[in-house]
C-alpha cells in the first residue's frame, strides 16, 4: 500500500489522513517521504517547499507530525488502497495553498482526534479550501473529537485565524460523528463584523456521479453555506440540522443542482434561507425532513448563485412511502414549490405552501394539518396545476372551531381524502373544502 504525492509544492498535510489497521502501532509505520524517512509519533516537522514529485509509501498507522506548505501553495495527495489517520498538525493558509487529496478505490482517510487542520488566513476572512475527491467506495472520515474551530476564544483582539472551515467533496463517502468536527470557525466579514459559519460542498461542477454524506454517532448541526452540484444522498442515522442564514456578512444558504435524497431513520432539519434552481429536486426516502424556513426566498440576489434564474418555485418534492416532510415554517412565509408528489406523510404546521405544477396524493398516503394552519379565507394548498387525491387527511389540535376550510384549491381536482378529527368532531372533504361539525 502506498500514497504517492504530486504537487507543485507539497504539503504531506492531510496525507495521512485515516484509519487504523490492526496490530500496528504508528511507531510499526515508518514514514518514507522521497528517500527521507520520518518516523511517526515522533513529532517530526515536515515542510514541502519543492517542486518535485514526491513518493510516499508508508503501511497502515497515525501520524502525529507537524506538516506545512511552506506557503509556496498548490497540495495534491494521491493515497492509495490503504487506511491513515492524522492526528497531527497541518498549515495551508496562505493566499495561493490549495489542498487536494484524492482516494482510490477502498481507502480510508480520517481526521484523528488531536488533528489541527488550519486553512484561515491572516485576515480571519478568508480561507483556503480543502478538496477531497476519488472513488465513490472511499471513505473520509472526521472523527468525533476532531475539532474543526482551534480560534482559542477568549479576549476577542487575542483570537488566532485557526481552523478547518471550507470542504469540498467529489466522490469519497462524507462520514461525521460531531458537530464540533464539521467545518465551521467564527470569521471576520468585509464589513468587520464577525460571523460563526462554514462550507461544505458536495460535486464538481457539471458531476453526474451521487455523493454522500453519512450522519453518524450523534445529532449534528452545520452552520454556514451548504451546496450541491450533482445527485447527493445524506444518511441520517441520527439528526441533522443546517443552518445558513444569507446576509453581507455571510453569503450562507442551503440549495444545490440534482437529486437531493434523504435516506436513515433521523430527521434532517432545513433553517435559514435557502436557494433552489430550476430542476431542483428532494427525495424522501426514510425519516423525515423539516423545513423550519421558507422553500422560497424572493428577490434575493446571491453572489455565488448556482445560476442566473432567481425564481422561487422551482423546487420539486417527493414524499416515498416510508418519508415524511413537514412544514413547520412562520405564519405569513409561505414556501413555494414547483411539483409536490406524496407517497408518505406530509406534515403542515406553520405557513401554507402554493404549487405552480402538479399535486399528487396517494391512495396510502397522509396529509396531517395542524388545526393553527386552517383559514377560512386562504387555502392550505394552493395549485396551478392537475391535483390527485387519495389517502387521509388528519386534523390535529386539541380545540377546533367548526366550519369551512379550503385545504386545496385548484382548476383540476380529482379525488377525495378520508378524513379524520379528534374526538367530538365530525367532518366531510368534498372538492377541496373540509366542513368540520360537532358530533
Amino acid at each position: 500500500m502506498g500514497i504517492t504525492m504530486r504537487s507543485y509544492s507539497i504539503v504531506a498535510s492531510l496525507l495521512l489522513i485515516s484509519g487504523l489497521s490492526a496490530g500496528l502501532s504508528a511507531e510499526d509505520a515508518p514514514l518514507v517521504i522521497g528517500s527521507e524517512a520520518h518516523t511517526l509519533n515522533k513529532q517530526p516537522s515536515v515542510v514541502f517547499t519543492n517542486r518535485e514529485s514526491l513518493g510516499l509509501v508508508s503501511d497502515n498507522g497515525v501520524f502525529t507530525g507537524v506538516l506545512s506548505d511552506g506557503g509556496t501553495g498548490s497540495i495534491q495527495l494521491d493515497v492509495s488502497a490503504a487506511k491513515w489517520t492524522f492526528d497531527g498538525s497541518m498549515r495551508a493558509a496562505s493566499g495561493r495553498s490549495e489542498t487536494r487529496i484524492n482516494l482510490a478505490a477502498g481507502s480510508h482517510v480520517r481526521l484523528g482526534d488531536n488533528a489541527v487542520i488550519n486553512q484561515q488566513m491572516g485576515s480571519m476572512i478568508n480561507a483556503r479550501p480543502l478538496f477531497v475527491s476519488g472513488a465513490k467506495d472511499s471513505i473520509f472520515e472526521l472523527n468525533e473529537n476532531f475539532q474543526a474551530d482551534q480560534m482559542g476564544y477568549g479576549d476577542i483582539e487575542a483570537w488566532q485565524p485557526n481552523g478547518f472551515s471550507v470542504l469540498y467533496v467529489d466522490g469519497p463517502e462524507l462520514r461525521s460523528h460531531h458537530s464540533q468536527s464539521l467545518p465551521v470557525v467564527n470569521k471576520r466579514s468585509g464589513n468587520g463584523n464577525h460571523t460563526f459559519h462554514g462550507v461544505i460542498s458536495f460535486g464538481a461542477k457539471g458531476t453526474t456521479k451521487e455523493n454522500r454524506w453519512v450522519v453518524d454517532s450523534n445529532p449534528q448541526g452545520f452552520v454556514g453555506l451548504f451546496k450541491w452540484n450533482g445527485p447527493l444522498e445524506i444518511h441520517t442515522k441520527k439528526h441533522l440540522k443546517i443552518l445558513g442564514h444569507y446576509s453581507e456578512d455571510s453569503h450562507c444558504y442551503f440549495g444545490g443542482k440534482g437529486p437531493l435524497r434523504k435516506t436513515g431513520p433521523g430527521t434532517l432539519a432545513i433553517v435559514g434561507t435557502q436557494y433552489h434552481p430550476p430542476g431542483s429536486q428532494i427525495i424522501v426516502e426514510e425519516g423525515r425532513l423539516l423545513f423550519m424556513s421558507s422553500t422560497s426566498n424572493p428577490g434575493i440576489i446571491l453572489k455565488d448563485a448556482l445560476g442566473p434564474d432567481t425564481s422561487w418555485d422551482e423546487l420539486n418534492l417527493v414524499i416515498s412511502a416510508n418519508g415524511s416532510i413537514e412544514f413547520r415554517t412562520p405564519t405569513g412565509y409561505r414556501s413555494h414549490l414547483a411539483s409536490l408528489r406524496n407517497e408518505g406523510k406530509l406534515i403542515i404546521d406553520g405557513a401554507g405552501i402554493s404549487i405552480k405544477g402538479d399535486i399528487l396524493s396517494g391512495p396510502e398516503s397522509e396529509i396531517a394539518i395542524s388545526f393553527g394552519s386552517l383559514s377560512q379565507k386562504h387555502p392550505v394548498l394552493r395549485c396551478s396545476g392537475s391535483i390527485a387525491l387519495g389517502g387521509i387527511l388528519r386534523i390535529t389540535g386539541e380545540r377546533l372551531k367548526t366550519g369551512d376550510y379550503p385545504i386545496v384549491v385548484g382548476e383540476e381536482l380529482k379525488g377525495s381524502l378520508k378524513v379524520e378529527l379528534p374526538a367530538g368532531y365530525a367532518g366531510t372533504f368534498a372538492n377541496g373544502l373540509l366542513t368540520i361539525s360537532s358530533e
